[in-house]
């Protein structure tokens, strides 16, 4: 089975969801962009990639990926590999704490 074939099961999946009562966009440009958006990129960066074709918001985006989520398959689990350490000082009571946050 490849690629185009396993799309449009998607699409059909979709299509049988009813998770859509307009179809203004096509549906194949909401499933695509609903993966785009599964696979890493920010709603803001796949409305500027659809804008080419269609001209979608980012907040159809993140309807679309929401509406669809039970259409799509379950992503892999994402480990981080870095860390954020956010410290600040405190006072109180004339006594200095410092306070880490990971």
């Amino acid at each position: 089975m490849d690629f185009e074939d396993v799309f449009e099961l998607l699409v059909d999946r979709a299509r049988g969801s009813g998770a859509f009562k307009r179809n203004k966009k096509p549906l194949r440009v909401k499933v695509t962009s609903a993966l785009i958006y599964q696979a890493g990129l920010s709603c803001r960066d796949v409305a500027d990639l659809l804008s080419l074709d269609c001209g979608a918001s980012y907040e159809a985006v993140r309807q679309w990926f929401h509406r669809l989520k039970q259409v799509l398959p379950k992503p892999r689990p994402r480990y981080c590999r870095t860390l954020a350490v956010d410290e600040t000082k405190l006072k109180l009571k004339g006594v200095q704490f410092y306070v880490w946050a990971v």
